[in-house]
């Protein structure tokens, strides 16, 4: 007896497929108030957002992300910004870096990040510590045993604060926002960042820049 086939409207199968495949479900746009709740993560009153650094590279995972320049310009401090570098430790740095990079750090401005700090501020917004990164870009950061801190220099800043321009609730509960940095001037994102809510904020899944062909 030949097989029967059985016509599924296709309505009923997008139903079907919603009930019973999560996957097959829609994103959930979020609203201009969340947007806004979100985009507030990136000002901090009187001073830089640490948050801003965590969008200076790109990276498709937490671990991937490049601590060159993550803590290239410092940490936060208090109320304040960055940890001074007494004359101490320049000296120190001068052997390790050579005479070339140690005039830079002169001449620019010069941050310290305690090792602990930077442990920190990766536990905190990457759900991971220093060990459990890949260490992308570390060796970048010199770094003195006896003060047990990394050291960096810079004339300028990496530190881009994001204009969202949509976002969506994604099924694992993660957050996917478009955005550009605020000086380009453009309505169009220019790069995709994922966020997981935690119960006291958010952690940073990954930065990417969109893909224009796809």
């Amino acid at each position: 007896m030949p097989a029967k086939f059985f016509r599924i409207p296709l309505l009923s199968l997008l139903l079907l497929c919603a009930l019973l495949l999560p996957g097959c479900q829609r994103d959930e746009a979020l609203t201009e108030e969340e947007i806004a709740s979100i985009e507030a993560i990136f000002h901090r009153e009187n001073s830089r957002a640490f948050t801003c650094m965590l969008l200076s590279s790109e990276y498709a995972a937490p671990q991937e992300i490049d601590l060159g320049w993550l803590f290239r310009e410092g940490v936060p401090y208090g109320d304040d910004w960055g940890y001074s570098v007494s004359e101490e430790e320049l000296a120190a740095l001068r052997p390790i870096i050579g005479e070339e990079r140690y005039q830079f750090f002169l001449d620019a401005d010069s941050y310290k990040t305690p090792r602990h700090v930077m442990d920190e501020l990766l536990r905190q917004y990457l759900g991971m510590g220093l060990e459990e990164t890949d260490q992308v870009g570390l060796d970048s950061l010199p770094y003195l045993p006896e003060y047990d801190a990394y050291y960096g220099a810079a004339y300028d800043t990496q530190m881009v604060i994001p204009d969202i321009t949509s976002g969506v609730r994604r099924d694992d509960g993660t957050l996917e926002l478009r955005y550009s940095p605020v000086w380009y001037e453009t309505d169009d994102a220019t790069h995709v960042m994922v966020l997981r809510p935690t119960e006291d904020g958010y952690l940073f899944v990954s930065n990417l820049p969109i893909d224009t062909n796809s």
